[in-house]
């Protein structure tokens, strides 16, 4: 009997927990969001979308880059996980100022910049538009750093799909380009799940495809085992660590896990970035084209 009121005692409580839950998320978040994602993933990206080098330039976008490599040999890319624009406005530590500061103090700048998902905190346009102010900062002077992003779930809610496609280049959820010697694979993880589409497709071409890789997504791929923090489906993360250790990826770049972690696969490593705006934390990964390296770096203010 006992043992049947505490258990009744734990469904209350777990149901009331939930209600609250709705209630905060109802106006904020959208509810249908909460539960089911939005725009479904394989409406997004079930196909991948072929860019250039990430650029400044809208118009140069969907262009492959030139005969010369823009970068260089030796370069740096600024890694942004979980921005999330519109949470806590009236933070006293807010990152941004110490962010701004330590670029200014860097002799060399990033050559681009990749952001993990959840550019926004509730999918809203004024979110978005936050966000485009901050990417314009750093792709004008002195800067002049191309802002390339994917989508998180944060991302989504409130439909906010619409937005991303307008205000975070390039404007797509799962794209490929190639610099001198890697090829770079961002994902829609956004649903917590690539989706049979995009999963198909993207084993396909990375089969098809000799160059070292980088691949980065919002959701960890594995992320410590905790099913909040990782895809949802166990098969789905099999079928990406098979064709990771199979077709020469170097390394995975994720966000969704605030505080950040680390994992050998032995062929390659999966890096959770730390929090821009929870963690006051921003990221480098240095690329050696020519000795085909990778190292990631976090910067913690």
């Amino acid at each position: 009997m006992k043992k049947t009121a505490a258990v009744k005692a734990a469904c209350i409580i777990f149901c009331a927990a939930l209600c609250a839950a709705f209630t905060t998320c109802k106006d904020e978040y959208g509810l249908n969001e909460f539960l089911n994602r939005a725009d479904d993933v394989n409406a997004r990206s079930a196909y991948i979308t072929e860019i250039g080098v990430p650029t400044v330039k809208e118009e140069d976008i969907y262009k492959q880059p030139a005969d010369s490599f823009p970068f260089g040999n030796d370069y740096t890319v600024l890694i942004l996980a979980d921005i999330h624009f519109g949470a806590h406005p009236d933070h006293p530590d807010a990152p941004e100022s110490k962010f701004f500061a330590w670029l200014d103090a860097q002799d060399k700048k990033p050559a681009f910049c990749l952001v993990l998902g959840d550019s926004a905190e509730a999918g809203t346009e004024e979110e978005y538009k936050a966000f485009k102010g901050f990417a314009d900062t750093l792709e004008a002077e002195p800067y002049k750093m191309p802002v390339y992003s994917i989508i998180g779930n944060h991302d989504l809610y409130n439909n906010g799909w619409r937005h991303y496609t307008k205000y975070c280049k390039p404007y797509v959820s799962y794209y490929h380009f190639s610099t001198g010697t890697f090829s770079w694979y961002a994902l829609d993880s956004g649903s917590g799940t690539l989706g049979g589409g995009q999963l198909k497709n993207l084993v396909s071409n990375l089969k098809a495809d000799p160059k070292p890789k980088i691949v980065f997504s919002h959701y960890p791929m594995y992320g410590g085992g905790n099913f909040y923090f990782s895809l949802s489906d166990p098969h789905e993360r099999a079928a990406l660590i098979a064709a990771f250790a199979e077709n020469n990826v170097k390394i995975v770049l994720e966000g969704h896990q605030h505080p950040g972690s680390f994992y050998d696969f032995g062929s390659f490593r999966e890096y959770n970035a730390a929090a821009f705006r929870d963690r006051q934390s921003w990221h480098l990964l240095t690329i050696n084209e020519t000795a085909e390296t990778v190292t990631f770096e976090t910067v913690k203010q």
